[in-house]
């Protein structure tokens, strides 16, 4: 970094990756962290999600990430008041750590199940609305089970 970085310039492969002189001469403020990211199963948000859902009688999700994963991730990958979207939100941990960062969030999930207890994790926020019609549309859906 002090010698102002790389002094050569190349090419390699089809133009995918090129190296410029000067490449990686910029001081950044931190590190480029570990490919891998090692983190326990549970957390307290977690266990919150799981025992809102079976105090509603509903499954849990079987795929739960730790809350840790996604905020890692959402801190290292945006800035506050950009957006995070989660096409598969699952219990919408995403969504909780995307919240707790200042970032704004959509969430999208297919299974009304994990939305309804994914919400309890928002339940007490500033703005935090359940709309009625998700608890109608549960409601008919296990009479039906």
């Amino acid at each position: 970094m002090q010698a102002g970085g790389e002094n050569r310039e190349t090419n390699y492969g089809d133009g995918a990756y090129r190296l410029k002189v000067g490449s990686f001469g910029t001081p950044t403020p931190g590190r480029i962290p570990n490919n891998i990211i090692t983190r326990g199963h549970r957390c307290a948000h977690g266990s919150r999600y799981r025992k809102a859902a079976i105090e509603l009688g509903l499954p849990t999700h079987g795929a739960g990430q730790p809350y840790s994963v996604p905020e890692f991730l959402i801190k290292f990958l945006t800035e506050e008041g950009d957006l995070v979207v989660d096409p598969f939100s699952g219990r919408g941990m995403t969504s909780l750590a995307a919240e707790l960062n200042n970032r704004a969030w959509m969430s999208g999930e297919i299974n009304l199940e994990y939305i309804r207890s994914g919400a309890e994790l928002f339940r007490g926020r500033p703005g935090f609305w359940l709309n009625p019609q998700i608890e109608r549309a549960f409601r008919a859906g296990r009479e039906e089970c």
